[in-house]
């Protein structure tokens, strides 16, 4: 409180009024005297959940005394405010809207930290990250975000929390930290094969944290990610949206039931390794046919992202795009002709779903 609202509040009868809303509780005081009537502050802190009241509609008025006479000292409204607002087991929550924490500072979410700030959707210092590895805490600290020592740091400083660790931590990870989760942050999780029982069930031990699972893909440090979701039991809609927001700004995302995340993640969460492989094996036959490998390896990189906008931007069928290329008794079909040979087409179909059916086994660990 500034001197003089203080130096007033010391004339004024004043009440306060504490409501608890989940882990939150709010204190408004409010003056009244003659043409002051109504005027007052609010506070809101966080709390602990052992911190225990009746019901989420009690109103609890203060009876410290020097609420209730106006002849006590500005110094002694201040000291009486300051109590109230120390409950046991209370904080003040540091966590500004749009802050982004990482627990976990691997490549994906190196990828994706990267991705938010070019894009625009936070600056490098709205970035908190930790992981025990120094060398990928360094990496976060040379674009401008916040290393951390631990992961509550990480927690405590972000509204939108990451979980980016290996699928056998994430359990680990998040009752290690749900003492500091409220219901006003968001959990993401990107771990594969980790189903949102098993996160809620780490997660909200003191309260009802919003959760989602997301498989993205490392393209959305390029603004190209291609990514789903699905949302938990405590998500809201707007929840959805700031996973939307976060997502549609580097690439694509698409909403789905949690029981099609696996298949997700043998197609596009794996699927960036299956065209690397492709355009590799693309610019070794260009190699193999005489061209220079720095000509070779620009040239099928390019085709395959050329070739991926068509099938995006003009709505065709794939099929319908390669019999426009076939000529009847031409090169690009003699070439299909030896891919189906040697059976490119079951290659990929198995590979997404050799990734999808260690997804579902790694769900059941």
């Amino acid at each position: 409180l500034s001197s003089p609202t203080a130096y007033l509040a010391s004339y004024l009868f004043t009440s306060v009024v504490i409501r608890r809303r989940s882990s939150a509780i709010s204190f408004s005081l409010t003056a009244g005297l003659s043409g002051y009537l109504g005027k007052g502050f609010h506070f809101r802190i966080k709390t602990s959940p052992s911190l225990s009241l009746p019901s989420s509609s009690c109103r609890h008025h203060c009876r410290h005394p020097a609420l209730h006479h106006p002849s006590r000292s500005s110094r002694s409204f201040v000291r009486a405010v300051s109590a109230a607002a120390s409950l046991e087991n209370t904080t003040m929550s540091p966590v500004r809207p749009g802050t982004i924490g990482f627990l976990g500072a691997g490549q994906m979410a190196e990828a994706m930290a990267r991705g938010f700030v070019k894009a625009g959707l936070c600056k490098p210092e709205d970035i908190t990250a930790y992981d025990p590895w120094d060398v990928r805490r360094q990496v976060f600290e040379e674009f401008g975000a916040k290393a951390v020592t631990t992961n509550g740091e990480v927690v405590r400083a972000s509204e939108t929390v990451f979980v980016s660790v290996k699928p056998n931590y994430v359990s680990t990870v998040l009752e290690e930290t749900s003492g500091d989760l409220s219901p006003d942050q968001l959990i993401v999780s990107i771990a594969a094969g980790v189903p949102l029982e098993k996160i809620e069930a780490a997660a909200c031990k003191s309260s009802k944290v919003p959760c989602v699972r997301v498989m993205p893909n490392t393209p959305c440090l390029v603004g190209a990610a291609a990514c789903a979701y699905a949302a938990g039991k405590h998500a809201s809609e707007a929840n959805g949206k700031r996973v939307e927001e976060l997502f549609g700004a580097i690439g694509v995302i698409r909403k789905v039931p949690e029981n099609l995340l696996d298949a997700v993640t043998g197609l596009s969460g794996s699927g960036p390794a299956y065209v690397y492989l492709a355009i590799e094996a693309m610019a070794d036959g260009g190699v193999a046919a005489g061209l220079p490998r720095d000509v070779a390896l620009p040239l099928a990189a390019q085709t395959v992202m050329g070739a991926a906008k068509m099938v995006l931007e003009t709505g065709q069928h794939p099929g319908a795009l390669k019999d426009n290329v076939c000529s009847p008794g031409g090169t690009t079909i003699a070439g299909v002709r030896a891919l189906e040979k040697n059976g490119m087409r079951s290659a990929f179909i198995e590979g997404v779903n050799a990734a999808a059916d260690r997804a579902r086994e790694m769900s059941r660990m």
